[in-house]
């Protein structure tokens, strides 16, 4: 599923998984521990399960989508929610995606 074809569920759908995948575009600490990922489609903010995922690695990520407003915050984030995370193969070490580790232009 591409980042942009992810919707808002009811409170009812709230645990309906999605996956997605992508290039881990950047991490950050505040206003809670987070990453980006960046499709060919969009860029969301994913919520890890454990630990941060390294900046440029391709991942597979099964997930919530949510939104919250943090503490101290008036801005609600809408966010995915990690419950599982595979790294992507890249078996001739190219890829399509030009942030990712394995970028064509990055390999030439």
């Amino acid at each position: 599923m591409l980042i942009s074809e992810l919707k808002p569920r009811s409170d009812a759908d709230d645990n309906q998984l999605s996956t997605i995948s992508g290039v881990v575009r950047a991490n950050y600490y505040q206003p809670f521990p987070h990453f980006t990922l960046e499709d060919e489609s969009g860029t969301i903010i994913c919520k890890p399960k454990d630990s941060l995922p390294k900046p440029g690695i391709h991942i597979e990520l099964t997930g919530t989508l949510h939104t919250i407003t943090p503490e101290n915050s008036t801005l609600a984030i809408t966010f995915f929610g990690e419950k599982d995370r595979t790294d992507v193969p890249h078996p001739n070490s190219t890829c399509e995606l030009t942030i990712c580790e394995f970028a064509s232009s990055l390999a030439a």
